[in-house]
């Protein structure tokens, strides 16, 4: 018995490293000749559309239901063309917290593996960014007040948490847990206190 524990153990543990190749491939926009075609991409995929989220779902709930070897493959094989990048990162992500073997799997920050969601392009092609150079000069600022806030929106921890919340707790599934959405409401409630808190502080 112990012996068909360590071999399965060996066999999760290649299976979920398998799993994370899907965040090393290569981002030159090429794409693997095998791909699943009962698995139709999204383009320009949004969570704000009903229709991709549906579709999504569709797949994330397939893809779950497989073993996590053939889980594995199936997310190597989705689409990394910038077209369809959003519908790949999404379903991969979902579907890691979806299954019970990968959901406690640190995965790479998302600002990692889809910089151009949180960076403008030129600061990719200098490797770095000025948030001051985001700001407009003074005479502007005081035209638009809100300039001077633009370190909180561009903030990227902030962005990533947000855009984990919804990937942990998306719309489209019924609730996990009792008082989910009082809860959706109270921390988007804390982020614009915040906001306004700053707005304040800064005059």
């Amino acid at each position: 018995m112990s012996f068909c524990k360590c071999k399965s153990s060996e066999e999760t543990r290649a299976a979920q490293k398998k799993m994370l190749q899907v965040f090393l491939r290569d981002k030159d926009g090429s794409e693997m000749e095998d791909t699943d075609e009962s698995i139709a991409p999204v383009e320009h995929f949004s969570t704000f559309n009903k229709d991709h989220m549906k579709a999504a779902d569709e797949i994330i709930n397939r893809i779950s239901s497989k073993s996590l070897s053939e889980a594995a493959k199936t997310l190597c094989q989705l689409p990394k063309t910038s077209r369809y990048s959003l519908f790949t990162m999404y379903i991969t992500r979902r579907t890691f917290y979806k299954l019970r073997e990968t959901a406690a799997i640190p995965l790479p920050p998302i600002y990692q593996t889809q910089p151009h969601l949180f960076f403008p392009e030129v600061s990719l092609v200098t490797n770095g960014t000025d948030l001051d150079a985001m700001q407009c000069d003074e005479d502007c600022n005081k035209q638009y007040m809100e300039n001077k806030l633009a370190w909180f929106r561009e903030d990227v921890g902030l962005s990533e948490h947000h855009c984990n919340w919804h990937l942990s707790y998306p719309y489209s599934e019924p609730p996990r847990f009792k008082r989910q959405g009082e809860l959706f409401a109270y921390m988007h409630q804390q982020m614009l206190a915040r906001y306004d808190f700053e707005r304040l502080a800064i005059d």
